[in-house]
């Protein structure tokens, strides 16, 4: 008596983060095209050894558009579009693995990863006319020397 088993392969293991929680702080000044967060930090793996697509959002109302991944299936982060500090000065980013693209594939496992940015201001220094002569003590602050003129009452 010959029997023959079928053994199929079930997709029964999520994608897994090896870091669901990631915080950078970026430079308001940052060039445009600049990594983020590296793709070695974001990778994740799945048990089933299935291609893992990756999607990335902006939880903050005003940020989309800043940050992007490099491709779905490459999740590196970066930045899109140049920061101002006015408008943007903290998102939250959420990054997701699936290990399928079809959402009538059953089932679909999906893992999340949470990434917080945080801009710093580049420029705090105050204007200043020039030619001026810095403090001694504070080279923050500059004084300038006074101006001289002639404007005449007719003009």
């Amino acid at each position: 008596l010959e029997i023959i088993v079928t053994i199929l392969n079930e997709d029964d293991n999520p994608p897994m983060f090896e870091q669901q929680n990631v915080t950078r702080v970026v430079q308001e000044d940052t060039e445009v095209n600049t990594t983020i967060v590296a793709r070695e930090v974001l990778t994740a793996t799945d048990a089933d050894l299935d291609t893992i697509y990756y999607e990335l959002t902006a939880t903050v109302q005003g940020t989309d558009g800043y940050f992007a991944i490099k491709g779905v299936n490459n999740p590196e982060i970066y930045l899109q579009k140049a920061l101002d500090y006015d408008k943007i000065n903290l998102t939250t980013l959420l990054l997701y693995a699936k290990d399928s693209l079809e959402t009538n594939h059953d089932p679909t496992h999906t893992a999340t990863a949470t990434i917080n940015i945080i801009i710093q201001q580049a420029d705090t220094r105050a204007p200043w006319f020039l030619p001026c002569a810095f403090l001694h003590s504070d080279k923050s602050v500059c004084i300038s020397s006074p101006y001289a003129g002639t404007v005449n009452i007719s003009e």
